[in-house]
């Protein structure tokens, strides 16, 4: 919660108190954790990873980002999610750059995952990236739907 106010109490035996309350929210937007603060962000805005190059398997961890930005670090390299602290009904965006090399790096999505149409394949775009928004609809049950080849 956003505190942006304080309440008064109702008397009780003549005695009034002050107490910090959310008095006046800001309509539309929702308490986004900041490092060991609050801020109000527009409903659907979330944090946004820092870009991390990967070479095997990465921890995706749902608690800390809406936005997951990785680089594959090499081609012909299998880059392996592993989807964890998912709430159900959660969804995040991966955004996944390939390496600028001709041959396409692979990924390996964990079981429980399913893509739109099928499609659990990377891009072969040399240089491209590619966006998964995945969703959580039950503890090891995701749903993706993939945005390929945007560069």
């Amino acid at each position: 919660m956003i505190i942006s106010g304080t309440v008064t109490s109702s008397p009780v035996q003549g005695a009034t108190v002050s107490d910090p309350a959310d008095s006046n929210p800001l309509v539309g937007f929702v308490p986004v954790g900041a490092g060991g603060q609050w801020q109000a962000k527009p409903g659907g805005v979330g944090a946004l990873a820092s870009t991390v190059t990967v070479t095997n398997s990465m921890s995706v961890d749902f608690s800390t980002a809406s936005v997951f930005q990785y680089q594959i670090g090499a081609a012909n390299q299998t880059f392996q999610p592993l989807f964890v602290n998912q709430t159900i009904g959660q969804t995040v965006r991966l955004i996944i750059s390939q390496p600028a090399a001709s041959i396409q790096a692979q990924i390996l999505w964990p079981a429980g995952f399913t893509a739109v149409g099928g499609q659990r394949l990377i891009s072969s775009v040399t240089g491209g990236v590619d966006m998964f928004d995945i969703s959580c609809v039950g503890q090891s049950t995701f749903y993706a739907n993939p945005l390929l080849a945007v560069k």
